[in-house]
């Protein structure tokens, strides 16, 4: 802790023993950090910081450069935040009739040394040996000496919520962005060692909040807790029930997301040759977090958070064209800016977005098709923002394949769930078919915003992807909605009694879609514009087809297709003659049920993507 001594190795390797050996230990770890306080914490995760210098370029080609110290300073500072994590778990009892009274353990941090780390972590200290300019770094504020310790993804969630909160309040508050943590910036010193150093890349501690979303993304629970933590009410009718959601909003909306590098000419060049790159980890980790903070505890909260997101996406100014002072009200109306042009969510947080939609397909369904479903435990969103982030969710392929494959797996599963007799036991036919009609509905809606993604990112870039053939198809089937192999899991969950279908009618039922769609096509296909609305209506039609075809409730069909035990062949063992003679079948027998269903179902898609395109693109023509 003295700034002018510089300890031995044999000193550092002792202490690096010592942490390693007892850094776990609830008595040792109390022990240790109630002695040094919590500033004297963020002093020493400091001066552990400045005992080695990071030049831009690969390390080992650096002559002052010793990677034995830079270990050493890694494992040290990962060895504190174990030990914080261990002395600052819940170790005491509660009383109370909800459990408000608490009573710290005698081997836990008290909330005093934790409001004082937050006091220090708002300061500003200096670190290094005032005496060796290069190792002195003035005006770093504690939080960017905590930052270290914020990756470990074990820390109590009410700490890292309390403490991590006070982050994110610290930096809004200031009015500066990302820009607050520059103040202090040591010329090639890196605060934080514990992720490593030969990639340039990796963020250098002085950004906080990127270790804190790093460390988020393994503490759902944590992440939960911070981003619905504080709340404002809204005189918006589309705003979540619970209130809107600051922290959130502010870093998925507002947050300016910037290289995390040390100081020094070497690293300003490197910032601004790739200093976009950079932006990414951060964007990267607050998806994740979000994901964890959605998925792995559902409940009340987890869904006031699911529909902030989508709420906070859609009135930010960047999209209605309005500041944030009056952009509720800018938002009721139709968004001003081009769909294109605008991205509602950050391309690197796509793919987090679209695992969270459909983890919620269920409630997506009903959301677009404006249902009240009057239970606590759907999200509740405005559909004309559930389409435009839909539709932003498609414009990357990856994602819109995320989505998609859900959302058929639920639509497939919807179908079973009225055609098996479980929706209404003594509908009939006509019956079962006005309720494969909702259904179609529904899909229709959530497909068409997606594929006008997929549409307008393709006329955007004009991208026109290589021809394909038959025996690439399962390729396709990216765009189409593939439900085979896990394309349905904790999906179908969402339709009561669909558990059944993971023994068998999906795998069977959509399996053969693929061959369905081989046998109907010319052989090649283009992803062109035309070719991904036609694949989404033949997807939607393949569906309800492949529905009735293993329901059963098809007159004079099984007689068609037996298989040798007396029974009805799936679809996925149908051969090209077969597929002949189901065509003819639904163009005679069947074309009061299964043709019709399939009528409703390629029209209703059609209708949903209209319905899309004249919302969030309304000067241009729809497709079709």
């Amino acid at each position: 802790m003295n700034q002018g001594y510089e300890p031995t190795a044999a000193e550092l390797d002792e202490l690096r023993d010592l942490i390693r050996t007892y850094g776990e230990d609830r008595v040792f770890a109390f022990e240790f950090l109630d002695d040094l306080g919590p500033k004297g914490l963020l002093e020493l995760t400091g001066a552990l910081a400045t005992y080695q210098l990071d030049h831009p370029g690969k390390d080992v080609d650096d002559v002052l450069f010793d990677r034995d110290r830079a270990a050493m300073v890694r494992d040290l500072q990962n060895g504190l935040g174990k030990m914080l994590a261990t002395a600052t778990e819940p170790a005491g009892t509660s009383g109370g009739l909800r459990g408000e009274d608490y009573t710290r353990g005698e081997y836990e941090l008290s909330s005093q040394w934790v409001s004082d780390l937050m006091t220090a972590g708002r300061g500003r200290m200096d670190i290094g040996d005032p005496s060796s300019p290069m190792r002195y770094v003035e005006g770093v504020h504690g939080y960017q000496l905590l930052s270290p310790l914020l990756h470990n993804g074990g820390l109590d969630p009410g700490f890292v919520a309390t403490v991590g909160g006070d982050i994110v309040d610290f930096e809004m508050e200031q009015g500066k962005g990302s820009d607050l943590w520059n103040v202090g910036r040591g010329e090639n010193v890196r605060l934080d060692w514990t992720q490593g150093h030969d990639d340039n890349s990796l963020p250098a501690g002085y950004d906080p909040v990127n270790a804190l979303m790093d460390g988020l993304s393994r503490n759902g629970e944590g992440a939960r807790d911070l981003f619905t933590g504080v709340t404002e009410s809204s005189t918006d009718p589309r705003a979540p029930d619970g209130g809107r959601l600051p922290r959130l909003d502010y870093l998925l909306t507002d947050r300016n997301w910037e290289a995390d590098l040390p100081g020094g000419p070497g690293w300003t060049a490197e910032a601004l040759q790739h200093g976009e790159d950079y932006r990414k980890n951060g964007l990267d980790d607050l998806g994740v977090a979000l994901e964890r903070a959605t998925l792995d505890h559902p409940g009340p909260a987890a869904r006031h958070l699911v529909e902030a997101i989508v709420y906070e996406s859609s009135v930010d100014e960047k999209v209605t064209g309005a500041q944030d002072a009056d952009r509720a009200e800018h938002a009721k109306g139709k968004e001003s800016n081009e769909f294109m042009k605008t991205d509602v969510i950050p391309p690197e947080m796509r793919d987090s977005m679209a695992r969270i939609m459909s983890r919620y397909i269920a409630d997506v369904n009903g959301n677009i098709s404006d249902a009240d479903y009057g239970t606590p435990d759907a999200i509740d969103v405005d559909r004309q923002q559930l389409v435009r982030f839909l539709a932003d969710i498609g414009k990357e392929e990856a994602a819109h394949d995320i989505v998609a494959r859900a959302e058929a797996g639920y639509g497939a599963a919807a179908y079973d769930y009225v055609l098996s007799g479980r929706q209404n036991p003594d509908a009939d036919l006509r019956a079962n078919l006005d309720a494969m009609k909702v259904i179609s509905q529904n899909y229709g809606g959530v497909m068409g915003a997606l594929d006008l993604g997929a549409v307008e990112a393709k006329i955007e870039t004009s991208v026109q992807l290589d021809e394909r053939t038959n025996a690439d198809i399962e390729t396709r089937y990216k765009i189409v909605g593939p439900l085979v192999e896990g394309a349905v899991g904790a999906t179908v969950a969402k339709v009561p009694g669909a558990g059944d279908l993971l023994n068998g009618y999906v795998e069977q039922a959509l399996e053969g879609l693929e061959e369905w769609e081989k046998t109907d096509s010319s052989g090649q296909t283009r992803y062109e514009v035309g070719e991904i609305l036609g694949a989404g209506r033949n997807s939607a039609v393949a569906i309800a087809e492949a529905a009735f075809y293993e329901s059963g409730k098809l007159p004079g069909l099984e007689s068609m297709f037996r298989d040798g035990n007396g029974g009805m062949r799936p679809m996925s063992e149908l051969i090209d003659d077969d597929f002949a003679s189901w065509r003819e079948y639904k163009a005679t027998i069947g074309v009061d049920t299964v043709s019709t269903a399939a009528t409703e179902a390629g029209t209703a898609y059609q209708l949903g993507y209209d319905w899309a395109k004249s919302t969030l693109t309304p000067d241009m023509p729809k497709g079709g």
